[in-house]
């Protein structure tokens, strides 16, 4: 990735809310970040997310996460991460782990294999999602706060339906949501 194209990403802490919980990402969906992410996720371009997770942890953002006791990605059909052959949240939240000592957790398992979403309008992505999701049985202490993340938050389907599932642990107090990006 080139100095001109590293000048425009531009990377802020954002705050809003999805059903009840927080929701903070960093930026807008831009024409170049669609052009970079699906470069990524796409044409499977693996350099252009090393690359891209290494700029976003050098804008040292802080975060305050004070308090967490886990992080939580969305998870990929296990047929997705055959195909492109690398868990593109691994990269991009990596930061996580190195810089605030969160750890990953594995509380959740995608079912069912679907199509990208990005081919599909609102009320088709809840329906396609309805369900998608299990809990895997992984012992997490009572009074767990749990960090959920996500590359790119459109429509918000995905994260309710983790949502819907991670609500439902007793053991879990708070749950957060944090993304790259919201369109």
């Amino acid at each position: 990735m080139c100095f001109k194209c590293k000048k425009k990403f531009e990377f802020n802490l954002h705050k809003t809310s999805i059903l009840n919980y927080n929701h903070f990402y960093f930026s807008h969906y831009t024409s170049d970040l669609k052009k970079l992410f699906f470069c990524i996720k796409f044409q499977f371009n693996k350099h252009l997310l090393i690359e891209f997770s290494k700029l976003f942890l050098l804008r040292n953002i802080d975060l305050n996460l004070k308090g967490y006791d886990y992080y939580v990605q969305i998870p990929y059909h296990k047929s997705r991460l055959k195909a492109r052959g690398y868990n593109v949240l691994d990269y991009l939240f990596d930061f996580l782990e190195t810089k605030y000592s969160l750890k990953k957790i594995p509380l959740l398992t995608r079912k069912k294999s679907t199509k990208s979403l990005s081919l599909y309008k609102k009320l088709d992505r809840s329906i396609i999602l309805d369900d998608i999701f299990e809990l895997n049985p992984v012992h997490i202490k009572p009074n767990t706060k749990i960090l959920l993340v996500d590359d790119i938050v459109t429509t918000q389907s995905t994260m309710k339906a983790a949502l819907k599932i991670l609500s439902d642990v007793s053991s879990i107090e708070t749950i957060s949501c944090l993304s790259i990006i919201k369109v």
